[in-house]
């Protein structure tokens, strides 16, 4: 089974959407990536999300994560490990950047399967319409 996870969306607004993710590996099998936003599941007041932007990323973590925009050649949002605080709100966010093959999600990809790796990221992202 390798890795499980949980996502808990704590808020879902008209613009704001906050996920947190937890994942806890059992040692075995290999390192699995995950969706841990999915666009396609959100609106902005009716209209499909076309863009999401990342404010900010709060984490504990006993393993390295990889969190990306989903493309055909994923586009790094951060690699982080331990625990932290990662605030781009004065600079605008972390907005994906639609390389080729973008689907605009994003995902979380743990760099371990040792026993009992686990980790805890909240993503607090804003949402653009279409």
């Amino acid at each position: 089974m390798a890795w499980t996870f949980d996502k808990d969306v704590m808020v879902d607004g008209p613009r704001r959407h906050v996920v947190k993710i937890t994942g806890t590996s059992d040692g075995t099998g290999t390192d699995t990536e995950t969706t841990a936003v999915d666009i396609s599941t959100l609106d902005v007041e009716g209209r499909s999300v076309g863009r999401m932007r990342v404010n900010s990323i709060e984490y504990d973590t006993t393993v390295a994560l990889k969190i990306a925009w989903d493309a055909t050649t994923n586009d790094e949002i951060a690699n982080i490990k331990g625990q932290g605080y990662m605030d781009w709100t004065p600079y605008g966010g972390r907005t994906d950047p639609q390389s080729t093959g973008s689907t605009g999600d994003i995902t979380i990809n743990p760099q371990s399967t040792a026993s009992n790796d686990q980790f805890t990221v909240t993503l607090d992202c804003i949402k653009k319409p279409a």
